[in-house]
């Protein structure tokens, strides 16, 4: 075949620009300039999300295939039957028309893409986020509003329940402005359903939808079985089931898209001890909650989680332990000799639930034990 036949069957784009083969770098494009950046967008990507990738690589191995056919076909067939000319033309025009449309709709294709792609990369992390944390006055909660005011939170709802924990939810909030986010506490008794739906209504009031939702409530009794009376349990079934299944309910109906949601249980759901019946058993459910909202709200892209600290040190646990269950509590835990006091330091705790409300969202419907081995499941 003469060397003229072929340079005469190159493929040419109809405005004059010299076909090239499609690679992954700048020169994709000759000119003009939008041609080049969606080059560069393209490039992003790949190196970031692989559909584009995937729909590239077929538009262009079928463009790819029409010259093919059309420049091998006619190199084949030439030979044989000269009269295949117009036929082979007719192909090759067509490949060029393809070449070219492909390359004009590249663009747009490239930026649908883009913008599928920033449909699902939901922000993670606590900058910037909108937080309500109910027992955010004292203790673990108070400690969880603070260091998610040091991380960048913007606003932060401080939840108290009533008037002896007020100082210290004031407190609180304080900490929470000095460390440049918005602050506001409120009060509640969250025992019943509207009161929890009111919590929330109030917390949208005053900063916005949260994005983060976090309940510390929690009771604690340790007593036998046969002395706790119907009362008691009525009481603690109210705080640690009732109160969390609520709390998971307007979480749901409340949050942003992508939120995070985290619930406070208890590491003695992994423990096989008597005389915390009340206590463990009223907490339980709430593993279940976890579950179940996981699922129902996943599809808004909402992770939701619980923590099992172990026995913690603060004034929650020492009222409803003697002496020795002290002392052996504050042995028990596999790492218990290199803690501060033998027991679980909410300084250890809190970064775990920060994790679970950012980067961690991947872990959702989980129940997870922080306890340096006092217990496991």
């Amino acid at each position: 075949m003469a060397q003229s036949d072929e340079v005469e069957l190159r493929p040419r784009l109809p405005l004059g620009g010299e076909s090239r083969c499609i690679s992954f770098s700048s020169q994709m494009f000759n000119s003009p300039l939008a041609f080049k950046a969606s080059s560069y967008a393209f490039q992003f990507l790949v190196r970031n999300w692989p559909g584009p990738q995937l729909i590239f690589l077929i538009l262009s191995a079928y463009r790819g295939c029409v010259a093919d056919v059309s420049n091998n076909a006619y190199r084949a067939h030439r030979q044989v039957d000269p009269s295949l000319n117009d036929w082979m033309y007719f192909l090759d025009c067509a490949s060029r028309i393809f070449r070219f449309i492909s390359w004009t709709l590249q663009p747009i294709l490239i930026a649908l893409l883009h913008s599928f792609k920033e449909i699902n990369m939901a922000d993670h992390s606590i900058k910037g986020k909108t937080v309500l944390i109910a027992g955010g006055a004292k203790n673990l909660g108070g400690l969880i509003a603070r260091d998610l005011a040091q991380h960048g939170a913007k606003a932060i709802v401080v939840h108290f329940n009533s008037a002896a924990s007020k100082a210290e939810a004031e407190a609180t909030v304080a900490a929470v402005q000095a460390a440049g986010a918005q602050a506001v506490a409120i009060q509640a008794d969250l025992t019943t359903a509207g009161a929890v739906e009111k919590l929330f209504a109030d917390a949208i009031a005053a900063v916005g939808k949260p994005d983060i939702a976090i309940n510390t409530v929690g009771k604690v009794l340790k007593k036998p079985m046969a002395e706790i009376s119907e009362l008691e349990y009525d009481e603690m079934t109210a705080v640690n089931s009732k109160t969390a299944f609520f709390f998971l309910k307007e979480a749901g109906k409340n949050l942003n898209d992508n939120g995070k949601i985290c619930t406070v249980v208890t590491s003695l759901l992994g423990a096989f001890t008597p005389f915390y019946a009340a206590y463990a058993g009223t907490k339980a459910p709430v593993e279940h909650y976890t579950r179940a909202a996981s699922k129902e709200l996943g599809a808004r892209g909402i992770s939701v989680t619980a923590v099992g600290p172990g026995p913690m040190d603060t004034p929650f646990f020492y009222p409803a332990e003697g002496a020795d269950a002290v002392a052996y509590h504050k042995t028990a835990a596999a790492l218990s000799g290199f803690s501060k006091t033998g027991l679980t330091d909410i300084q250890d705790v809190v970064p775990f639930i920060r994790h679970l409300v950012s980067d961690g969202w991947w872990i959702t419907g989980q129940t997870i034990l922080v306890n340096g081995g006092y217990t496991t499941k």
